[in-house]
Order: C-alpha cells, then structure tokens, then sequence
C-alpha cells in the first residue's frame, strides 16, 4: 500500500467512491436476477424418492395409492419437482412446536367467542 499525499487526497476519495458506486450497481444486478424455475425439473423414480427423502418401495407404496402425480412411460415413472414438492408439502407432519402454536391459537379464539 503506498502512501497518499495530501494533495492527492481529493482524487483517491473520488476514486475509491467511483469503485463503490460499481459494486453497488453489481450487487444490485445480481440480487435483481430472476431466479431459476425449477417447477419443471423432471426425475426417475429413484430420484423422486430420494428427493422427498424415503426409501424407493415407501414411495412406490404412495405412488400406487395416487398420493403423488407422476407419470408412466413404458416401465419408467417421471415426477415433476412441483409435483413432488406438493406431496412433501401436503403429507408432512406437522412439528411439536407447530401443534402447541395451532392449539394456543384455538383455545384464545374460543375465549374470545
């Protein structure tokens, strides 16, 4: 690092607020980019199951009972991750904490009544 004379002061400042002013105008591009839809990314059964996390005949036991979307080709299954996401959304139970919160919230809006 070398050292500013006093007469040079005035132009580093500007210097250095020119460079802050661009990666602000950086930040700002890349916080504004669209995020990458992945509601249509595809998987094979193996995949689906590890994605929702459970064993490959638990998911086929769900899949055989239409709880979740997919489709057959031939002898191969095909699950959209929207799909996929829906079922993990709809067939997840509910944490300890989120019981208690539910709970509290009916009996304040009986006393209420």
């Amino acid at each position: 690092m070398e050292a500013i004379s006093y007469n040079d002061l005035p132009q580093a400042v500007g210097k250095l607020a020119n460079q802050m002013n661009r990666i602000e105008e950086l930040l700002e591009a890349s916080t504004q980019a669209k995020p990458k839809d992945t509601s249509n990314n595809k998987y094979t059964l193996p995949e689906a199951a590890a994605y929702c996390g459970m064993a490959e005949p638990t998911f086929r036991t769900y899949i055989y009972r239409r709880k979740v979307a997919g489709t057959k080709f031939g002898k191969a299954w095909l699950f959209l991750e929207k799909d996929l996401d829906k079922f993990i959304q709809d067939y997840r139970k509910p944490t300890a904490k989120e019981l208690e919160k539910e709970a509290f919230e009916k009996l304040t809006n009986q006393r209420r009544a």
